[in-house]
């Protein structure tokens, strides 16, 4: 008996600890972003399109460095005929994760200096995106990323290593590719 209760108690204290390090959803009052804090990092979860057409997410959230786009963050999104076109403007970010942009239409170009991973179908069918110029990305790992970007028309990948599966295919208008360093290409990339 005396085990049984030893093992409830420590069962109990490690529930109460998961649940401290679960992260909350917050919202910033200011850009309308929701994001977590995980490990003194950042993660945007979501938010509504700016009325301006400029999505600028800032280096800090909740006094931690932002990092990273979460998972469906903003997909289907800005699909209002009424929406400008928007920018993606984010000098921190590192990571993508999958379908953060899925079908975003009114995405039109991207600026993401420092994001070095993206994940799958991060962009797919973001017919407005014209031009692509991510100089960290050591690869597109993740299946279909930009699949069916139909206005894409310049990709630049200078530190790109290895492109996935089906990362550019049914990207009808796409004329100008430049991937310097790209040793590996996976099928129906293109």
């Amino acid at each position: 008996m005396k085990f049984k209760i030893h093992y409830s108690a420590c069962s109990i204290l490690s529930l109460l600890l998961v649940a401290t390090m679960t992260a909350q959803t917050q919202t910033d009052s200011t850009t309308g972003l929701t994001y977590t804090i995980a490990n003194g990092e950042a993660t945007v979860t979501g938010g509504e399109g700016p009325a301006d057409g400029k999505l600028i997410i800032p280096e800090t959230l909740g006094g931690a460095t932002v990092t990273i786009i979460g998972e469906s963050a903003f997909a289907g999104t800005a699909e209002s005929p009424n929406t400008a076109l928007l920018e993606l403007d984010a000098t921190s970010i590192k990571q993508i994760k999958k379908t953060a942009f899925y079908q975003c239409v009114s995405l039109a170009s991207i600026s993401l200096p420092a994001v070095n991973s993206i994940g799958g179908a991060a962009f797919h069918s973001c017919t407005a995106l014209t031009d692509l110029s991510l100089p960290a990305v050591n690869s597109i790992g993740g299946n279909n990323a930009f699949f069916g970007c139909t206005q894409l028309i310049s990709v630049s990948l200078p530190e790109a290593t290895g492109i996935g599966f089906g990362a550019f295919s049914d990207c009808t208008e796409l004329a100008s590719v430049h991937l310097p360093k790209v040793t590996t290409i996976e099928a129906h990339s293109f």
